[in-house]
């Protein structure tokens, strides 16, 4: 995103542009994945927030049907299909967060797809009570050892701090410019934020390069 968002601009000012792939496939962590026959996004699936967005404008500007996601409302079915009562919904986010927490664990710890699967069920049946059954076929995303990615997205751990994100984005003289989520400190971790920070990389090329 960053990278395309930096090519555009730089189109429109007049600038001729080379985009190089690192992967095999086009594009980053926006990757929308068709390998078992219907879409599943592997990465970024939300615009996280609306106001103000350029996502969002782009997304009006080309008729992009979206959905709006209420996260104060929600509603939860059991695994006998009855509508989980509000009182227990948190109760069950916990269950929820132990589970991705788990996964999480087995994601790391274990290489085999396969393997993953194995311990997904495990978990689900555990939860829920009752034997889930197998999948009929499933992906890993892996973003931690992407080589291009390593991660998912940009977080503060500890020991660090907002500063490290202007880190990141330090040139390196006038050639070797950097762009990306990590980069932006005010939008870390987001679709925009990336997309933000090609723009100023773009605009920072346009200052440097003698007209």
């Amino acid at each position: 995103m960053s990278g395309l968002a930096a090519a555009r601009e730089l189109r429109a000012h007049g600038c001729t542009v080379t985009v190089l792939e690192g992967r095999k496939r086009t594009g980053g962590r926006v990757w929308t994945n068709h390998d078992l026959g219907f879409p599943i996004d592997m990465g970024a699936n939300w615009i996280q927030g609306t106001d103000g967005n350029p996502l969002t404008q782009s997304a009006d500007h080309s008729s992009v049907q979206v959905h709006q996601t209420d996260t104060e409302s929600v509603r939860l079915w059991g695994p006998d299909g009855e509508l989980v009562p509000d009182d227990d919904v948190e109760e069950a986010f916990e269950e929820f967060e132990d589970l991705a927490g788990a996964l999480e664990e087995v994601a790391y710890e274990l290489d085999s797809d396969e393997t993953i699967a194995e311990h997904t069920v495990a978990i689900l049946s555990r939860m829920l009570g009752e034997q889930v059954p197998d999948p009929v076929d499933g992906i890993v995303s892996r973003w931690a050892s992407d080589p291009f990615a390593g991660g998912s997205y940009s977080f503060i751990p500890v020991g660090a701090s907002p500063s490290d994100f202007d880190a990141l984005a330090a040139p390196v003289g006038e050639r070797l410019l950097f762009a990306g989520e990590a980069t932006i400190k005010e939008y870390y971790a987001t679709v925009h934020g990336a997309y933000l920070s090609g723009l100023r990389e773009a605009r920072r090329i346009n200052r440097l390069t003698p007209r």
